[in-house]
């Protein structure tokens, strides 16, 4: 078949096309795996991370893995300094960003109540990714999902081809 060449404003994208053979360069739809909870979870000062929530999925090329944390109001008791974090496979951890602190008074916690992160060069098979959380203030009492007057809960959701 003849090579023909057109111009960049030969061609109205508007219109419809018919193509046949293989196209390439097209991206995939994503997947989304997601875990939930709303049963609350106390985390004393100077914890280790420990795991919130978990997922489990199959990538089936190598890819960036996007994850997102979501969080009901927590409680706090004291000065708390929650974070969290996501644990791909128990080898490999995003960057450790908090969900929520102390507010004005005990029981305001101010904070972002969201968290993102990313795993790149991921391989392709099966993953587990884990939600951490971890309360850095001795004497202090963190509960997640504590005012959770919508049942919205906590959750987790992993973005993956």
């Amino acid at each position: 078949m003849a090579l023909t060449k057109v111009q960049a404003d030969g061609i109205n994208l508007a219109d419809t096309f018919a193509f046949t053979g293989t196209i390439s360069g097209i991206d995939e739809k994503y997947n989304i795996a997601t875990a939930s909870t709303s049963t609350n979870r106390t985390i004393d000062g100077v914890s280790s991370f420990v795991d919130h929530l978990t997922v489990t999925f199959t990538t089936t090329k190598v890819q960036t893995i996007q994850c997102l944390g979501q969080f009901s109001h927590g409680y706090e008791n004291g000065q708390v300094m929650l974070a969290g974090r996501f644990d791909l496979d128990g080898s490999s951890q995003s960057t450790e960003l908090q969900i929520f602190k102390q507010g004005v008074s005990s029981n305001m916690s101010f904070g972002s109540h969201n968290i993102i992160g990313f795993f790149t060069n991921v391989s392709a098979g099966s993953h587990t990714i884990k939600l951490q959380l971890k309360n850095s203030v001795s004497g202090t009492t963190a509960i997640t999902n504590y005012f959770d007057d919508a049942n919205n809960g906590d959750n987790i959701f992993v973005l993956y081809k």
